[in-house]
């Protein structure tokens, strides 16, 4: 029996999988083999909701969030989520984002702009999607399918690795933000000590 889908000549892998199964990195890995792009359709969400924070657009103002949704500016690379050419990739994850993409996604214009700008993303020579529904309900015609599976002890040790990664982070841009501005407060303190210690005494002025 013969399908009834329209034919497209470009081809869509999807990946899909439970939170920490590995579906993120083996989507940007295919991704990057095969010289396709790459569609994060869980950041996508958020990189809205973190875009209608930005401009201050109202999380019940559904119109205006769907127009703000079709003018971003997204690009996703291998553990990167940019927005109008920043990388946001640890904003988005913040809970105030998450929070604000619950909100936004129970609007049906916002979630219609949003499906539209995942469609988008399918370019020559390809694209490999990672996100739920993506082989189902967004690209139904994917060449490939993919569910990636894993042991709730892998997922958990996944999830642990992660969370260390960005504590040390944190530490470290803290400390650096820190260092940096104790060597700017010495910097400036230095010249200042130098030209007192250069002030002549009065009493050296005296007849």
């Amino acid at each position: 029996m013969k399908s009834t889908r329209p034919f497209h000549p470009t081809p869509v892998i999807t990946i899909d999988g439970p939170t920490a199964s590995g579906k993120g990195t083996v989507a940007a890995l295919v991704a990057a083999h095969l010289g396709f792009h790459l569609l994060d359709s869980g950041a996508l969400y958020r990189l809205a909701a973190l875009a209608s924070i930005r401009y201050q657009v109202e999380p019940n103002d559904a119109d205006a969030l769907a127009k703000l949704v079709d003018g971003l500016h997204i690009t996703f690379r291998e553990g990167c989520a940019q927005l109008d050419g920043v990388d946001v990739s640890d904003e988005i994850r913040a809970e105030a984002v998450g929070n604000r993409a619950s909100a936004i996604a129970v609007h049906a214009p916002v979630r219609a702009a949003l499906v539209a700008r995942q469609r988008a993303f399918r370019k020559t020579p390809g694209l490999v999607a990672d996100g739920r529904d993506m082989g189902t309900v967004i690209f139904p015609d994917a060449v490939l399918k993919v569910f990636l599976t894993a042991s709730v002890e892998a997922r958990a040790a996944r999830r642990h690795k992660q969370l260390m990664q960005k504590v040390f982070l944190l530490i470290w841009i803290t400390c650096s933000r820190i260092c940096g501005s104790a060597t700017r407060a010495t910097a400036i303190a230095r010249p200042r000590r130098s030209s007192l210690r250069q002030t002549p005494s009065p009493s050296t002025h005296r007849p």
